[in-house]
């Protein structure tokens, strides 16, 4: 056994003492050959490493989801370029025949003019990268519903005077997304009356003087038709009790005041 072969064997010796999973690979070219990876590799994946002679040497790169291997060599090619570790994540093929998501960072040498040596860690980020994406399509879902529901949610800053809408409904679009001079602006904008525009402004100045909640129902013409809405901002305030923020939504009442005004109109009838 020369020097080099004895080198190797007691660098796996002591790559085996390592919990998490860690292996050597070679990179030439665009060529990928494992060198070594130890059994915390193996017992993260659920399986054994005689299991895995399939995927030995230059093989490696087949127990990789094929949709991940471009962005893998990509980063390879870029971490050499710039002097960097290495760092990306991708579905490697389990002991039970799916794919994990792993994440990977590697320091690498180089060995010669062609040859670039990766010392690499593994990460189980399976349990992560599934809850985001669970959670991602959550999102997506429940603001496709808000989206097309006829609630407007909105964040309001009393120190900048200014709203944003976090959520547009789709009947909505054409509204400005934010505006400054709030609510002096939205007030012009939507056209309300001189009584509507009191309770609104009413409804603000609670906000800005530290109440928890404030609310007003209020008529708001949009693109030529007016809509009564009931509009409600909940306060965040600071340890001194200052308002940071507000988050606000906007729920059309048109039935409800159509309601009301079929029971004032029912009650004369009968007092009449």
């Amino acid at each position: 056994m020369d020097d080099k072969d004895a080198a190797g064997q007691l660098r796996n010796r002591l790559l085996q003492l390592i919990p998490s999973g860690v292996g050597v690979y070679d990179v030439t070219g665009g060529v990928v050959h494992k060198e070594y990876l130890n059994d915390g590799y193996y017992q993260m994946i659920d399986d054994r490493r005689e299991n895995r002679g399939c995927y030995d040497g230059t093989d490696t790169i087949n127990a990789m989801h094929a949709d991940d291997l471009p962005g893998l060599m990509a980063e390879v090619r870029a971490c050499i370029r710039e002097q960097r570790m290495l760092s990306y994540r991708l579905r490697i093929l389990d002991g039970g025949g799916s794919y994990r998501w792993v994440a990977i960072r590697a320091n690498h040498v180089p060995l010669d003019d062609r040859t670039e040596r990766f010392y690499a860690a593994y990460y189980d980020i399976d349990e992560l990268v599934r809850t985001q994406e669970k959670l991602r399509e959550n999102e997506l879902l429940f603001n496709d519903l808000l989206r097309y529901s006829e609630i407007t949610h909105f964040t309001y800053y009393p120190q900048q005077h200014r709203y944003e809408i976090m959520v547009m409904p789709e009947k909505l679009r054409s509204l400005p997304s934010s505006m400054d001079d709030y609510p002096d602006s939205f007030i012009k904008y939507t056209e309300m009356s001189k009584a509507d525009a009191d309770s609104y402004r009413e409804m603000v100045r609670r906000i800005d003087e530290g109440a928890q909640e404030s609310e007003c129902t209020v008529q708001i013409k949009y693109q030529g038709k007016y809509n009564w809405y009931r509009v409600h901002c909940l306060n965040f305030l600071d340890s001194d009790g200052r308002p940071l923020r507000a988050i606000g939504n906007a729920v059309v009442v048109d039935r409800y005041k159509e309601a009301e005004k079929a029971l004032r109109d029912e009650k004369l009838r009968m007092k009449s």
